[in-house]
């Protein structure tokens, strides 16, 4: 800042003023990212503050007057937003009896990088203008391009090769603890102003400063800001000890330990304020208290409460407050009772109330919270008499079915099955086709091949109009071709259809446009397939992308403990199914997939074939 005060003739006011709107739009910039994080997770908003944050770190080596700095140090102020993001991070990574720790110890490194910036950007400044090889008007500005590349590589690197949580699945961990600092007001602040404080108010005694203040000056801006760094450098350790004794209390004392700790951390500040390493342990203690506060809205609270000081507490509270009751379980409020025939929108929580007029019995049914519905999902208490039914008609289907002969794992191993592959084919899709089972007979797959196709779309014979139907039958066998006549089956449950009324026994069902790489054969002895009779590849959506629009917590897979990754990535168009052992199983997809009305996917609560076979 001292060569750019210079260099842009800037007066001490217009520095103050740009150091105020970098800590202004990081505090805006906090709010916004909280909640973000609670949608899209902190890997892919870290990235994206990253690689986009360059830009005007990039463009700061542009500005040409006060006007251009304040305009960019205001979007770099953004970057500070990623605090909010480690943290929540963190938070995901670790359980609660270390959270404190962790995040304290995170933080801290995060801090501990504006340290080593103060060290290091000057040695880069001087390094590049050593010798006055470049001047200082163009050299300043090229120091500003290192951190701006370093922030794309880091970008990228922490989007391609990191996870969003230890186990893989960040949806379910999504809601645990986080938390970001209570003093980042004063940090941050303190951070801009301390390098150019050193530089400009340690003078030489006795000197003249209106001969040359250069001269007068007891410290070069290197050493000011090598001195500065200290501040930032201290975080690694004074934060982690803040965070250790918090865990630490918890362990022995619980929450109250916590604040007991946090108390005597701010009662030590107030006595030695002097002391700045004391200002860094309270946050590290502040981190093991407000992850228990509201674990719902990690990413709102942390932003919240990281966006500074006294403000940050107060939106706490309020928050608090405002999501207690959204809840189906929480107080009845009747003035917001409607009745049967009212349409239950995204927001509301509650449930509908249902009476067995023969027994009297009252039921619960459409329990929400204020984001169980998908945003172009809703409901009238009408249907909720009709989707009360379903659960009772799956349970008396299983009971039904139950007394069917399936054969165990060790009768699977002797048995002689029928193995094969099974596709439902389209009109658009007899290319695909044709690749797909080309691909498979390269590799000498010779399972036999069922297609399946609607009449409705391609007639009863479609062999006879189809030229690459006819060099798939004479090239490519065994391979027959099935027609459903039903009118009403079509979409997926062509799919549902197929598998039900296939004559093969183990089947590999692959969607038309699936590639095989490698030859599908080994599956059938795969020892989980052998075990469980089913193998499924799950969708492997973003929630916030896919149709159905699955959000943090899915309360099918809750129920049938099956993980929904956070990942951006296609379906796998592929499952394994023993259809001897799962005949029960092949009922349910049948009843669910061809009930109408089709309540799971109208709520978006499940979306198509896979989804429904996994449930089953």
């Amino acid at each position: 800042m001292p060569t750019i005060k210079k260099q842009l003739n800037l007066t001490e006011d217009q520095v103050s003023n740009s150091n105020i709107v970098s800590l202004a739009s990081t505090i805006i910039g906090r709010l916004i990212v909280g909640p973000l994080c609670d949608r899209y997770g902190a890997r892919t908003v870290q990235a994206v503050l990253l690689v986009i944050g360059a830009i005007p770190v990039a463009s700061a080596a542009l500005v040409v007057d006060y006007s251009g700095l304040m305009f960019v140090r205001f979007f770099i102020g953004l970057v500070g937003c990623s605090f909010v993001a480690t943290a929540y991070w963190t938070s995901t990574m670790f359980s609660h009896e270390v959270v404190g720790s962790a995040n304290a110890i995170s933080c801290g490194w995060g801090n501990l990088g504006a340290g080593v910036t103060y060290l290091v950007t000057p040695l880069i400044f001087d390094l590049i203008t050593v010798n006055d090889s470049i001047s200082y008007s163009y050299g300043w500005r090229m120091a500003l391009l290192v951190p701006a590349v370093l922030m794309v590589i880091i970008g990228i690197c922490t989007y391609k090769f990191s996870d969003d949580c230890s186990q893989g699945n960040y949806v379910d961990l999504k809601r645990n603890h986080v938390m970001a600092p209570l003093s980042c007001t004063t940090e941050l602040q303190v951070h801009n102003v301390l390098s150019l404080y050193y530089y400009e108010d340690f003078k030489i005694t006795g000197c003249d400063a209106a001969t040359d203040a250069n001269a007068c000056r007891l410290l070069t801006q290197t050493k000011a800001s090598a001195i500065s760094s200290c501040f930032g450098l201290m975080c690694i350790f004074a934060r982690a000890v803040g965070g250790y004794v918090s865990d630490i209390s918890n362990r022995h004392y619980d929450m109250k330990g916590r604040i007991s700790m946090q108390l005597l951390c701010l009662a030590f500040q107030a006595v030695f304020l002097y002391l700045y390493s004391q200002i860094r342990a309270s946050t590290g203690t502040t981190y093991g208290i407000v992850p228990y506060v509201c674990p719902e809205y990690t990413g709102m609270t942390s932003g919240i409460v990281g966006a500074g000081g006294n403000m940050g507490g107060l939106a706490w509270g309020f928050l608090f407050k405002g999501t207690g009751g959204c809840s189906p379980d929480g107080p009845r409020e009747r003035e917001s009772d409607v009745s049967c025939d009212v349409t239950i929108s995204p927001g509301l929580s509650g449930y509908c109330l249902l009476r067995n007029d023969a027994t009297g019995e009252e039921v619960q049914a459409m329990r929400v919270n204020c984001s169980s519905l998908h945003k172009d999902a809703s409901f009238t208490c009408r249907e909720a008499e009709d989707f009360a039914r379903v659960a009772p008609q799956t349970s008396a289907l299983i009971e039904a079915k139950q007394g069917s002969e399936t054969p165990s794992p060790l009768q699977v191993m002797t048995m002689e099955m029928n193995n094969g592959v099974v596709m439902v084919m389209y009109p658009r899709l007899i290319d695909s086709v044709y690749a797909t089972l080309r691909l498979l007979r390269s590799y000498n797959c010779s399972l036999p091949v069922e297609l399946w196709y609607l009449e409705s779309e391609m007639g009863a014979s479609p062999l006879d109009d189809s030229r690459v139907l006819q060099i798939l039958v004479k090239e490519y066998s065994p391979i027959s071709l099935r027609g459903i006549a039903d009118v009403t089956i079509g979409g997926f449950n062509s799919k549902v259809f197929a598998l039900a009324h296939s004559a093969l026994d183990q089947v590999l069902f692959l969607d038309a446009d699936n590639a095989p790489v490698k030859d599908s054969m080994y599956l059938f002895s795969d020892p989980k397939f052998v075990e469980t009779g089913a193998l499924f590849w799950p969708d492997f959506w973003h929630p916030n992308h896919t149709l159905f629009n699955v959000k943090a917590k899915s309360l099918v897979w809750e129920l049938v403990n099956t993980p929904f990754v956070d990942m951006l990535e296609q379906e796998s168009g592929q499952l394994l199914i023993d259809r001897r052992r799962s005949a029960v199983a092949m009922e349910v997809v049948q009843f669910l997939a061809l009930r109408k009305p089709d309540h799971l996917n109208l709520l978006k609560l499940l979306y198509g074939d896979k989804d429904i076979f996994r449930v089953a």
